[in-house]
């Protein structure tokens, strides 16, 4: 799709209610988003969008399709912006930092049964291999349920 077919879906997807929560939290919290805080662009990544601390969410026009991917795009990056918002030390380097918002936003997600189990085992995969997954747990307790 243009450029400016996924701005206009951009558009739309705000009058969705998972969107519409996840303005109004970001504003409530001190984090509120302006016009330009998502990006309709033209990406030369195999990427959907990205989040970017300080600049904003790009949706990624070229890899894109139908409305219903513009907008769960759309809340998955606002997801990760909330969490940038509300978590005064997130590192998005930490593996279990950003396992964690993924979690989230899983969870948060109207997500098929299928599209859970390609995801927990992605990551378990990964953090098996890096050796990583006791201290992963123990930090996503820490992290997702007690913050």
């Amino acid at each position: 799709m243009t450029v400016d077919e996924c701005q206009n879906m951009i558009q739309r997807s705000f009058r969705t209610p998972m969107v519409r929560f996840l303005r109004e939290h970001l504003e409530k919290s001190g984090c509120g988003i302006g016009s330009n805080f998502i990006k309709a662009v033209h990406c030369k990544g195999a990427t959907a969008g990205g989040y970017v601390k300080g600049q904003g969410i790009v949706v990624c026009s070229n890899r894109l399709q139908i409305q219903d991917e513009v907008t769960q795009v759309v809340i998955h990056e606002l997801i990760h912006a909330y969490d940038e918002c509300r978590a005064a030390n997130l590192d998005w380097s930490d593996c279990a930092h950003l396992a964690c918002s993924e979690v989230i936003y899983i969870l948060n997600s109207n997500q098929t049964p299928f599209d859970l189990f390609y995801f927990f085992t992605f990551w378990f995969t990964v953090l098996i291999q890096i050796k990583l997954l006791p201290f992963f747990l123990f930090s996503l307790i820490n992290l997702c349920i007690i913050t």
